[in-house]
């Protein structure tokens, strides 16, 4: 699978338009009609998703390929670590 490699960044223009970003171009503009009071929130939810899949990949490596683990406790604080940056980028922190 392709995708844009990341970091995606929201970004938000003058006119409160809502773009997902990943530092070169915009890869999609928001545009809601649900509950737009949620759109900031579901925005920085997408711009995470690189890091998510990066953050799942170690995790699936880690549990499907024990080959790939020489140093146990290195591999879980690193896992650990991306994990929680990709959480918090989907949570807007």
């Amino acid at each position: 699978m392709k995708h844009t490699s990341g970091p995606w960044k929201v970004f938000i223009d003058k006119d409160e338009h809502i773009f997902i970003s990943d530092g070169t171009k915009y890869l999609a503009q928001l545009f809601y009609t649900g509950h737009p009071e949620n759109i900031k929130e579901d925005a920085n939810l997408i711009a995470s998703a690189p890091d998510l899949l990066k953050a799942l990949k170690l995790l699936a490596d880690f549990l499907l390929e024990p080959k790939k683990r020489p140093n146990y406790g290195q591999t879980i604080a690193s896992m650990r670590r991306t994990a929680r940056e990709a959480i918090a980028q989907a949570e807007g922190k």
